[in-house]
């Protein structure tokens, strides 16, 4: 029966014809928010492979149907129903063409669309038991002269980079389901004997955005896209969302932190960027700091002239 209800719902959501005046969801108020969010808790999902099974089933009956496509695959129906949610125009193609026969239910279906395309075994970070390191805070990084960018055309959160001196995030849109989405990602890994990728970022997160100001930082150059209604919100659902998850071995964003801290501590990266941040970040100041240079090397060469001027008398 919970299957029917949830093929049902999938099937009436892409198809229109399906939903009459009396429709007790889709006509409802905030109904379908409601039932998005049971079906994504953890304890209620159903097998991939019944659901797929019964949709199937239910093909042999559509086909008298003038609803258009009748060959939807149920991948691309799932693909479909979940877009609204989750706040996309359409799921990668390698994610449609991904062989689904090993996903377990919805909860595993979208992890996988945020871990696609799967990281290569060779770029997993090898490093002793004993290591680890947590990155600094986004506000530690911006004064150390760190870039931020993002990338808009990325899926996977996995995809993090840290180059010369910037760190390019995928585009993160933060509203007021990402709690739920991710806590129930996050007890799925915990739960199975899977690589805790989400789980890893979470945390990884959770250790940048530690006040209201990195939250602000990462609002400012893109890297979040915040639905919420304020950073200091921001910072506070990034720590709930990462409660109680600890520290995984081996931490795939282990070399990432590493050379962050490594970045951080090097005096020339700070000198340059605050006086970049105090002295050249503005045309006025420019113009000041230049003119003081020149009185300063000024001054000096007066001096060392009245100084060999007396040494010569």
């Amino acid at each position: 029966m919970d299957a029917t209800f949830v093929l049902e719902l999938m099937l009436r959501h892409h198809f229109s014809g399906y939903i009459d005046n009396c429709d007790q969801i889709f006509h409802k108020p905030r109904m379908i928010e409601d039932v998005y969010h049971d079906i994504l808790l953890i304890e209620n999902q159903l097998p991939f492979f019944v659901l797929e099974g019964l949709y199937l089933y239910k093909q042999l009956g559509m086909s008298s149907l003038s609803l258009g496509d009748h060959h939807l695959s149920f991948t691309e129906l799932t693909h479909d129903f979940f877009k609204h949610f989750m706040k996309i125009d359409k799921f990668p193609a390698h994610v449609v063409s991904a062989n689904h026969d090993q996903v377990n239910h919805f909860v595993d279906f979208i992890r996988r669309y945020y871990l696609a395309p799967p990281p290569p075994k060779e770029d997993e970070q090898k490093h002793n038991a004993k290591d680890h390191e947590i990155p600094p805070s986004v506000t530690a990084l911006d004064e150390a002269g760190v870039k931020f960018e993002t990338t808009k055309g990325s899926a996977s959160l996995l995809n993090i980079k840290f180059n010369n001196g910037r760190l390019k995030i995928p585009n993160f849109v933060v509203d007021d389901w990402t709690e739920t989405l991710f806590r129930n990602l996050i007890a799925f890994e915990q739960c199975h004997d899977t690589e805790k990728y989400i789980s890893q970022f979470m945390f990884l997160m959770m250790c940048m955005i530690r006040t209201s100001k990195d939250a602000d930082l990462l609002m400012k150059y893109g890297v979040i896209s915040s639905m919420l209604g304020s950073s200091e919100d921001l910072s506070i659902l990034f720590n709930h969302i990462s409660r109680d998850v600890g520290f995984e071995k081996p931490f795939y964003y282990f070399q990432i932190c590493a050379n962050l801290n490594a970045y951080c501590k090097t005096p020339r990266h700070l000198w340059k960027a605050t006086l970049k941040r105090d002295y050249f970040n503005t045309p006025l100041k420019i113009a000041s700091t230049i003119a003081a240079i020149i009185l300063i090397v000024l001054t000096v060469t007066q001096t060392i002239c009245s100084i060999l001027s007396v040494l010569e008398t």
